[in-house]
C-alpha cells in the first residue's frame, strides 16, 4: 500500500511539472496614460504544437491596439487572427499554420507580440489567458494552463519639480 500511494505521489508530482511546461504569457510590465507598451507574448509546451488559441481578458482602460507575429512565427508559416468579444473585454486570439510547420517542443518562445494602450480610466491590474488550447501534429488536444500577467499604472510625473521661492523654506514671504 505504502508503495503504491509512494508511486501515485511522483505521478502527481511529475505531472505537475509537465503541466508547468505548457503555458501563454506576458511578463509583467508598466504602463503610463495614454502611452502605448509593446509586449512578446510567450509560449512553452513540451510538445511540438500546431500553433495556439485562448481567450485574453483585458482588465478596464486597457485596449490592445495593434498584435503582429514574430519573425520565428513568420517563418513557419503561420498566421494570427484577433477578434474582440465586446460582452467583456474579452479577445478570442488564434495563431494557426498555413502550411503543415509546429512550433518547437520544449523550448520558450516569443510567437506574437502585442501593443496595449492604458486608457484615462486605467487603473492597473491584470490580463487574463483562459482556455489556452494547442494540439500536436496529430491533432491531438493539448491543454496549457491558464495564467495572468500584472500591469501596473506608473503615477503620473510633473514636467519639473515645486521650487521653493525662499531658501528658508518659508513658503509666505514676509
Amino acid at each position: 500500500m505504502r508503495k503504491a500511494l509512494m508511486t501515485l505521489v511522483w505521478m502527481c508530482m511529475a505531472l505537475g511539472a509537465v503541466a508547468q511546461d505548457n503555458c501563454v504569457y506576458i511578463e509583467n510590465f508598466e504602463i503610463s496614460t495614454d502611452s502605448v507598451v509593446t509586449v512578446p507574448v510567450m509560449m512553452s509546451c513540451n510538445q511540438e504544437s500546431r500553433g495556439v488559441q485562448f481567450n485574453m481578458v483585458l482588465p478596464v482602460g486597457l485596449a490592445l491596439v495593434d498584435e503582429e507575429l514574430t519573425e520565428y512565427s513568420e517563418d513557419l508559416g503561420m498566421r494570427l487572427s484577433t477578434r474582440m468579444h465586446e460582452d467583456n473585454n474579452t479577445h478570442i486570439v488564434v495563431v494557426y499554420p498555413a502550411r503543415k510547420t509546429c512550433f518547437e517542443s520544449s523550448k520558450t518562445m516569443a510567437v506574437m507580440r502585442f501593443s496595449f494602450k492604458a486608457l484615462k480610466r486605467f487603473e492597473g491590474g491584470q490580463i487574463l489567458f483562459r482556455k489556452v488550447r494547442s494540439s500536436t501534429a496529430g491533432n491531438t488536444s493539448i491543454i496549457l494552463e491558464d495564467g495572468a500577467t500584472t500591469v501596473t499604472l506608473l503615477p503620473e510625473t510633473l514636467m519639473t519639480q515645486p521650487q521653493e521661492a525662499d531658501p528658508d523654506g518659508n513658503r509666505f514671504f514676509n
